[in-house]
């Protein structure tokens, strides 16, 4: 896993996790203020793809849904 150049937030994230369980809901503590720093992690990844040649293999929602998949065939 190298990472995406697409920024997303925890609060985003856990958001489209929660999408795939009807249900659920998120409530988010200790949120962060307008005036605190950068929010997301964005990781630079052109490094991986220009010298090793890595394309984009999956999506953020594919990802997740394998996710699920995987934890509930191996619970």
């Amino acid at each position: 896993n190298v990472g995406s150049d697409q920024p997303i937030s925890i609060k985003e994230l856990a958001q489209r996790v929660a999408g795939y369980f009807p249900g659920i809901t998120i409530e988010l503590q200790n949120q962060i203020r307008k005036t605190d720093r950068n929010q997301n992690y964005i990781p630079d990844t052109s490094k991986a793809f220009s010298q090793f040649n890595f394309s984009k293999g999956i999506s953020l929602n594919d990802s997740i849904l394998k996710t699920i998949q995987f934890m509930k065939n191996n619970d």
